[in-house]
């Protein structure tokens, strides 16, 4: 056998097969964090903003992501709560879980009724699991082997327990992240010189929380409404073409 002489991340194939493409991003960043940053037990430690850049995803696609990995049993999650306005969690992979799927044949891969759907995040009152007391295998506390400082570069204040974690406080906080990111991403391609129709396109294909953001910016801005008008039929096409089913 070759020796591969670089490093790479090994991954649960068909598990991947049965996620959808946002999921499977997630997955993929878990594995990789873990093959580097797990300690004995298994654990590591993230913030939603580092997820967030290292699987190219919405900080609103992370949670979600990472809810639908939770509630299948595919990873554990312990929340620490929030330091500095950014949300952190520790995990762990559990690769028990993966042998059950990587067990199945292949051609069993093709029943539509094994395909891991992503958690409906946009279902009116929406919450993580990984964050509600009393949901099954959530744990109520960060065990006390537990180390309470980051394994990241931009360390945040840790919060021991979860009963200090204030849901409405986070989602706030995640939405003003998320739409800080959305705007410097725009303005600088606006920056760029790419036009105005280019980058719904391009946010259509590769991240539609962006592109809903942008097309409520050109829609309600005075600076931008001239560009909607105009491009309104190009709006309703790509969303016929790229809207999430």
């Amino acid at each position: 056998m070759e020796k591969v002489e670089y490093q790479f991340t090994q991954v649960p194939t068909k598990l991947m097969i049965l996620l959808d493409v946002n999921c499977r991003s997630m997955l993929f960043t878990l594995c990789q964090l873990a093959s580097h940053y797990a300690k004995d037990g298994g654990r590591f430690f993230r913030t939603n903003a580092d997820l967030a850049l290292e699987s190219r995803l919405s900080q609103k696609l992370v949670i979600a992501t990472l809810d639908t990995l939770y509630t299948h049993g595919i990873v554990e999650i312990w929340s620490v709560g929030k330091g500095k306005g950014k949300q952190a969690n520790y995990y762990r992979l559990n690769y028990a879980r993966f042998k059950e799927f990587e067990s199945l044949r292949m051609d069993e891969l093709k029943n539509p009724e094994l395909q891991l759907p992503m958690v409906d995040y946009r279902a009116k009152g929406y919450s993580p699991s990984y964050l509600k007391k009393n949901t099954q295998n959530v744990s109520q506390e960060i065990p006390n082997d537990f180390p309470r400082i980051s394994q990241i570069t931009n360390n945040i204040e840790n919060i021991d327990n979860e009963n200090n974690i204030n849901n409405e406080e986070i989602e706030n906080s995640n939405i003003n992240n998320i739409e800080d990111e959305y705007n410097k991403r725009i303005n600088e391609l606006l920056k760029g010189g790419m036009k105005v129709e280019n980058i719904l396109i391009n946010l259509a294909k590769e991240d539609w929380e962006c592109f809903k953001f942008f097309k409520g910016k050109l829609k309600q801005n005075e600076d931008f409404k001239t560009h909607y008008r105009r491009l309104l039929p190009l709006v309703n096409d790509l969303i016929q073409q790229y809207e999430p089913c």
